[in-house]
């Protein structure tokens, strides 16, 4: 998986845009953020402009990521349903 395969893997797997981000940190609130520093991948969750310190360091960007954020999606839908 590239970097570019990340968004895609995770909007399939049903998660929100809103709640992360990819590359850099951008504007992204209450979200997880994949980007490159030093030459590794780190993992944060931002919350209300505040970076938390990295839960994930590595050199590869796919499966933690997408794993960690699928999984806190499929978390908040708990409990939810749709009538449609």
């Amino acid at each position: 998986m590239t970097l570019a395969d990340v968004p895609p893997s995770l909007l399939a797997e049903g998660c929100n845009p809103m709640t992360f981000a990819v590359g850099s940190r951008g504007t992204a609130s209450d979200a997880f953020v994949l980007v490159q520093q030093n030459g590794q991948w780190e993992v944060f969750y931002t919350e209300r402009g505040r970076d938390s310190a990295p839960i994930d360091i590595g050199e590869s960007e796919d499966e933690v990521f997408v794993d960690l954020v699928c999984e806190n999606h499929r978390t908040h839908l708990a409990g939810q349903s749709s009538d449609s």
